[in-house]
């Protein structure tokens, strides 16, 4: 199975690159696919831990928009620069690079690429055109020749297995001849004692306890494992047991739907079509208050991300 590591520079291509991820996740699976390498911890060597990362790796998607040579332009001679290091470590271990240009981007030409990245220009360059992302994504797919995910075969397969042994179970008792009926003696009445009422007055009975206060603007920093963290800021308006509001994400925004609190758990989910996507993305959210946070965990298509939100300041 090939590992794919995506290279891309945040000012230039994010949204492209988490929605290029976010298909390929589908794809191919989410254990298959890696962004970014900021994870580095202090003091240790940072062009080792960028090697080491794409060593892992097959494939190396190197992401180009309109922003891409500027940027790297910019940066020469100032050191750390991920994206230079991250393809010019795969280029040296010899791993498959593919230009992947978006919003337009054209391919540097070798005379405008530093020395450790000049073989980057003889790669053969995929354009992934905004009116069509998706087919783009399926015609790279198939450019690169890397074997889908199991297809959902195999999960039928078990699901007919696991029906055949509940089958089984159930003839086996149905067909299990029954014991002999015993008539047995009656049990003597025994008298219970009278405990002592001890449930609280009727005044206290019928009232729930009062919804958190969560009124207001939160900001959450979240991240998926093996990606980089972001930021999404929500909006709560809270009516009894009732959540409202709105989601603001790096990729556009939705409004909060079925939003429940019940005691400290909060439940809502949003719709909204990503910059540069064409089809609705349903995220789903799960949430616990804690003392001065929320503990949250985001569901979407392209899997499970984790994250802590705390109050905005005012």
């Amino acid at each position: 199975m090939a590992n794919i590591f995506i290279s891309y520079r945040r000012e230039d291509s994010a949204g492209y690159a988490g929605r290029l991820c976010d298909r390929l996740n589908a794809t191919l699976g989410s254990d298959r696919v890696f962004m970014d390498v900021e994870d580095i911890q202090p003091g240790q060597d940072f062009t080792a831990a960028i090697d080491e990362k794409i060593a892992g790796c097959d494939i190396v998607l190197a992401v180009i928009g309109p922003q891409w040579l500027s940027s790297l332009q910019k940066r020469l001679g100032r050191g750390e620069d991920f994206v230079h290091e991250e393809i010019s470590a795969a280029l040296r271990r010899g791993i498959t690079v593919v230009p992947v240009l978006v919003g337009g981007a054209s391919m540097p030409a070798a005379g405008e690429l530093p020395e450790s990245l000049a073989p980057l220009h003889r790669r053969q360059a995929i354009e992934i055109r905004d009116a069509d992302f998706d087919d783009g994504v399926k015609r790279m797919t198939k450019f690169l020749g890397v074997p889908l995910a199991p297809k959902r075969r195999y999960k039928w397969m078990a699901a007919a297995a696991a029906a055949v042994v509940v089958l089984a179970v159930i003839l086996f008792f149905v067909r299990r001849p029954a014991p002999p009926h015993v008539r047995r003696p009656a049990p003597p009445d025994v008298q219970r004692p009278v405990l002592p009422d001890t449930r609280r007055p009727a005044a206290a009975e019928g009232r729930r306890p009062a919804p958190p206060d969560i009124e207001g603007v939160w900001i959450a920093r979240m991240q998926k494992e093996g990606q980089r963290p972001y930021s999404i800021r929500l909006e709560f308006a809270v009516s009894g047991s009732s959540l409202n509001g709105i989601v603001e994400y790096p990729t556009g925004q939705g409004a909060i739907r079925d939003g429940r609190i019940e005691g400290r758990r909060l439940t809502f989910h949003t719709v909204h079509v990503p910059q540069f996507g064409s089809e609705p993305a349903t995220i789903r959210f799960d949430g616990e208050l804690l003392k001065d946070e929320i503990r949250l965990r985001l569901f979407s298509d392209s899997g499970i991300t984790s994250g802590v939100a705390k109050r905005a300041a005012k």
